[in-house]
Formats: C-alpha cells, structure tokens, sequence
C-alpha cells in the first residue's frame, strides 16, 4: 500500500500543474509560430508592392529615351537590390525567379550611355511583365503554405488518412 500512498500523496497533486506547464509551452510555441508567418505575410505583401514599383519603372524606364532616366535607374537598381533582400527573408528558393526578374529589368542596354526607347509591344518589356508575374505567382504560393512541412498534424494526417 506505500506505493498508492505515494502516488496519492505526489503525484496526484503534481498533476494540475504539470498540465497546467504544458498548456503554457504549447501555447506560447503557437504564438510564436503565429508571430512568424505574420512577419512572412508581410514580407511576402512588401516583397509584391515593390515588384510591382519596380516593374512600373523598368517598363517606364525602357519607353523613354530621355537623360533625365538615370534617376529612375538608380531607383530600380536600389529597388532590386531591397527585393533580393526581402526575397532572402521569405525563402533561398525565390533565387532563380528573381534572377530572371533582375535579368529583364536591368538587361540589356540598361544604364547605357546611348540607348533607343522601345515600343509598347518590344520583347524586352514583355520578358519585364512576363518575370514580375512569375514571381508574384510563385510569391503568392508562399502566402498558401500556412502549416510548414514538419508539423505534427500533417504527421498525424498521414497516419490517419483513409486508405485507398
């Protein structure tokens, strides 16, 4: 009977509050987890706001011949070089979409000494709205991916998923 009174006398008492501990640690990783893909949404949301700036200069930029341009190019060199940053926050996978979207922003004859505007319909500002989409689409992938890979109820969603 010493072991029933022991377990009476501790252990039972103990309980409340070791599930009162528990409760507290799964709750604050939930918050933290929250607070972290808060801080992604917005990133992602500033990350789409200046693609599209930066596509808004690139395409005024490549219509316009006039001197006054290496103002608005310097604007979209620094504006490309903040998204690097941001898309670096968001994921390492974003490189080679941004690569590209760098690529037809800042190709070619961008920042040239003499340089021809280009018309409405010219490849070069296709490839410029073509390489913004993307990467506003592959940005927008990343707002659906809410529960990360390793989380415990995908885990357990595969276990217990219906057999086919």
């Amino acid at each position: 009977m010493r072991l029933w009174d022991l377990i009476h006398s501790y252990i039972l008492p103990l309980t409340p509050t070791a599930l009162t501990i528990a409760g507290w640690v799964i709750l604050s990783k939930r918050e933290q987890s929250r607070q972290v893909k808060e801080r992604r949404s917005k990133r992602i949301d500033a990350a789409i706001e200046l693609i599209k700036i930066i596509e808004k200069q690139g395409l005024e930029y490549h219509q316009s011949s006039d001197a006054s341009c290496e103002v608005l190019s310097q604007e979209i060199v620094f504006g490309l070089h903040r998204l690097a940053r941001l898309c670096g926050k968001i994921s390492l996978e974003l490189d080679q979409s941004l690569t590209r979207f760098r690529r037809a922003v800042s190709g070619g004859d961008f920042q040239a000494a003499r340089r021809e505007s280009k018309p409405a319909n010219h490849p070069t500002l296709y490839g410029i709205r073509k390489a913004a989409s993307d990467l506003v689409i592959i940005l927008d992938n990343y707002h659906d991916d809410l529960e990360p890979a390793t989380s415990v109820w995908r885990g357990l969603s595969r276990i217990f998923r219906c057999p086919q």
